[in-house]
């Protein structure tokens, strides 16, 4: 069985390293398509697989993304456009852009990589969730030191929510 995570970090948590073979090998048990692996206050990172004639029925983001395309052949589609993709494409997304990924010829890999929000608490969308998220889950304590959730920054929320999540994990342990 693989350890839950395999990655080694500075001590100080200023830089992880993954290794790509782990990160596959925990996607293919898990048996999913995608993979998240790293979860900041301004990025997430995942691995993703599409098999040859595949059907990519995700919908649109709303954060901006980028796909590393390491393996596979496919065609991107977007809005009324089209364009091939293979092992060496790198593909960016606005937020909010319906796009999906058809005629995969060959297993599809990438590496997607999505910012942070741009929203603003209030606005339809991940801040909005994640500021109800805080308000359901923070300690009380955390949202109060933090200053009035309604006036936060969408980072500023993000980082509660984290280190929310952090807390109630490390209680599990």
């Amino acid at each position: 069985m693989l350890p839950a995570r395999s990655e080694t970090s500075s001590r100080d948590g200023t830089w992880r390293r993954f290794h790509h073979e782990e990160l596959e090998a925990r996607r293919q048990t898990e048996g999913r398509r995608y993979l998240g692996f790293l979860d900041e206050v301004s990025i997430q990172a995942g691995v993703y697989v599409l098999p040859a004639g595949g059907v990519n029925d995700q919908p649109a983001h709303d954060r901006d993304e980028v796909y590393v395309i390491t393996a596979g052949r496919a065609v991107l589609s977007v809005a009324e456009e089209q364009a091939p993709v293979a092992a060496g494409s790198i593909l960016f997304i606005r937020a909010g852009v319906p796009h999906r990924f058809v005629e995969v010829e060959a297993r599809l890999h990438a590496l997607v990589l999505f910012s942070a929000a741009e929203s603003t608490p209030g606005d339809p969308g991940w801040a909005a969730t994640t500021l109800e998220e805080v308000r359901r889950s923070a300690r009380p304590d955390v949202v109060a030191a933090s200053g009035d959730p309604d006036l936060l920054s969408p980072m500023a929320v993000r980082r509660i929510h984290l280190a929310a999540r952090r807390s109630s994990q490390e209680g599990r342990e």
